[in-house]
């Protein structure tokens, strides 16, 4: 099968195609034309009629140019105008006038179209001149979204339905962000190829707006260069004002991957997904399929190759989930022999090369006839740029000439075409935290319905939480910035070599007290009033009274929140460690040298 549906991210954009001369143009050159023949000749036949004038071809282009200044000489005495001198008096003063109008409407309409760009409400900007800016934005006005691209290269408005503005300029600079709009943005993405032009972009942004403004996402091409950044926005003080998030294309490619595998796991018996290949975009997708898939009755992720156990042991070890979920193992077996071993247990494998060379995986997956094993879209190879090839094996039946793609099981997803979409990238590591947040809550009333008591609270998943609380709990992740600033703490990119974040009960209390009002301002914000009685739908709760009122078995439930934190950032892929040396009886790691 084909890509999945993307613009083409190296190809031309809408934007770069020749424009053909608007109707009006054409109109009237065409009255031009003919006023300039009927003068010619109207003028010549009047210069006729008067003997003593001056006749010579000079005067004759003289007079006309005349018509078209709107100033006309006329020669001495009553005699009548030829018709073709009339007509052309009517059409050269129309055509000047028109002129005229159109220059005064192109001067000032992009003023005002700039000046309508900057006062925009509900858009968003992307920033890059790249193959990746360029299909995210081509994405996002497919989507409905009304779009404003920033870049040095000159453009004016991207043909088709939807069409996106375009603004020239720096981005790094904050004069330009503004002129398209920044304040009124919903959300904002830097997309060029080179990352450190992203950074500059994100936190000029940062630095203009003011609490509560879109969220900012920024391309950074190194994953681990992505993860530290991460940590460092995290424990800085930005991250309490404006929401920013730094995505690498291959963790955002393989978040959207493994979404859709997930979706479509059968609802009776076991499915086995193997995965083949090195590097940071099958590590990513794993990561995500057992983030995603967690029920080992349902799925079973093997990791392939001479280096499987060693690359399994290192992501389990960042990733604590993946080893208490039983969904990740690791075979040293080739693949044709791990696909047979699949399908002899009796799952449904599917097969994903993933290579930053498309021509070898690509020739894997034709000539190794035992990965065809397990029937339609088994074998999906995921490489860099596959466009290409994703039009040359195209789905069966379909009109274009293609090449057998093994009977529909060969499938080519393209990590380039797949990363610059909204629903790849819009799920930042807030939203992401935000929802293991949630998780750790329903785990711990599953407990307490386990150990005989009725929790309380809404005991939903994170799909059909309202919004308000799912923003509760964005702002409960949002403050451990802070939380872990209080105790002299930072966020570093998770190795599995650090201990685990232990606090010291005086500590927990302390902070779970300040949990307590953190979460009563937030309540209280979004329209809530005390009740003895809970009410989702009046917005009423009996927690929010000060900490001295509340019941101990209400205060646990800050606890949790404080001692859960150490684990929810180290599922998110990271350690907390001390700035200045672990302190006395903290339980807190040293930073590691």
């Amino acid at each position: 099968m084909s890509a999945p549906p993307a613009p083409r991210p190296d190809g031309p954009a809408e934007s770069e195609r020749p424009r053909l001369l608007p109707a009006g143009g054409v109109v009237a050159g065409v009255l031009a034309l003919v006023a300039v023949v009927c003068g010619l000749i109207g003028v010549d036949q009047q210069l006729d009629q008067y003997p003593h004038a001056r006749h010579d071809t000079w005067e004759i282009c003289f007079r006309v140019l005349q018509l078209f200044a709107l100033e006309w000489d006329e020669p001495d005495g009553s005699l009548a105008v030829p018709r073709l001198l009339q007509v052309a008096r009517f059409l050269a003063p129309a055509v000047t006038l028109y002129a005229a109008f159109e220059a005064g409407r192109r001067l000032f309409s992009e003023e005002l179209r700039q000046r309508w760009i900057r006062r925009r409400r509900g858009h968003v900007i992307v920033c890059g001149s790249g193959s990746g800016a360029r299909s995210l934005a081509l994405s996002l006005t497919a989507s409905g979204e009304r779009v404003v691209v920033v870049g040095n290269e000159p453009g004016g408005r991207t043909a088709g339905r939807g069409a996106a503005q375009h603004v020239t300029g720096d981005p790094r600079f904050s004069a330009t962000l503004t002129a398209a709009g920044l304040a009124g943005a919903k959300a904002l993405y830097a997309c060029d190829e080179d990352s450190t032009r992203n950074l500059a972009v994100a936190l000029a942004a940062s630095g203009t707006l003011a609490a509560g403004g879109p969220s900012i996402h920024a391309e950074i091409r190194d994953p681990a260069l992505c993860r530290a950044l991460q940590a460092r926005w995290w424990s800085g003080d930005g991250a309490r004002r404006v929401r920013l998030d730094f995505f690498n294309r291959y963790q955002a490619a393989a978040t959207r991957l493994a979404r859709e595998e997930a979706a479509r796991l059968p609802d009776d018996g076991a499915r086995e997904i193997l995965v083949a290949g090195e590097g940071a975009f099958p590590a990513a997708f794993v990561t995500g399929l057992g983030r995603l898939g967690p029920d080992p009755s349902r799925l079973v992720v093997t990791w392939v190759g001479p280096g499987a156990d060693e690359a399994v042991r290192e992501i389990s070890a960042v990733h604590p989930f993946l080893g208490d979920a039983r969904v990740l193992r690791s075979s040293g077996a080739t693949l044709p022999d791990a696909v047979r071993e699949a399908v002899a247990r009796g799952a449904a494998a599917r097969v994903y090369l993933c290579s930053p060379d498309p021509e070898q995986v690509i020739r894997q997956a034709l000539l190794d006839t035992d990965l065809w094993r397990a029937g339609p879209e088994s074998v999906t190879v995921c490489a860099d740029d596959i466009i290409g090839y994703g039009q040359a094996f195209r789905p069966p039946g379909t009109a274009a000439a293609s090449l057998d793609g093994m009977g529909g099981r060969l499938r080519l997803w393209s990590i380039k075409a797949s990363a610059y979409r909204q629903d790849a990238i819009g799920e930042d590591l807030t939203e992401i935290m935000a929802r293991a947040v949630h998780e750790a809550y329903l785990r711990q009333r599953a407990r307490e319905r386990a150990a005989g008591r009725e929790p309380t609270g809404t005991l939903v998943p994170w799909s059909d939480l309202p919004e308000d609380l799912r923003n509760a709990n964005r702002s409960q992740v949002i403050s451990f910035g802070q939380k872990l600033a209080e105790l002299d703490c930072v966020l570093m990119p998770r190795d599995g070599r650090a201990a685990s974040l232990v606090l010291p009960p005086e500590i927990v209390e302390s902070l779970a007290e300040a949990e307590h009002r953190r979460w009563m301002d937030d309540r209280r914000a979004a329209g809530w009033t005390y009740a003895a009685v809970r009410d989702d739908v009046a917005r009423h709760h009996p927690d929010l009274v000060p900490w001295s009122e509340l019941a101990d078995a209400d205060r646990e439930k800050d606890r949790e929140v404080i001692r859960g934190m150490g684990a929810i950032l180290a599922d998110v892929g990271f350690d907390v460690v001390s700035a200045a040396g672990s302190r006395s009886g903290t339980g807190i790691p040293r930073p590691r040298r």
